[in-house]
């Protein structure tokens, strides 16, 4: 879980090293569904995969975003 001022802003679903990152995206969009969050991430601790659930949109990351990106990204409107 990723938290930033007393928030929930996103999840981050780890698997093993010798695993693909790939392999938590369902698990990872699971727990987001389930705390209604916006982000999600999957990593095996060399990969990042994002997954913005509101827009959709997904794909390999080579950071995760700061505390304040995720927060402007959660709370822009």
């Amino acid at each position: 879980m990723l938290s930033y001022r007393n928030r929930k802003l996103a999840v981050v679903e780890a698997k093993s090293a010798d695993k693909e990152a790939l392999e938590g995206v369902a698990q990872a969009k699971l727990y987001t569904d389930k705390l209604k969050l916006t982000y999600t991430y999957a990593t095996n601790g060399k990969e990042i995969y994002a997954i913005d659930m509101g827009s959709g949109k997904e794909g390999s990351v080579s950071t995760y975003p700061t505390p304040d990106e995720l927060w402007n990204g959660t709370f822009a409107t």
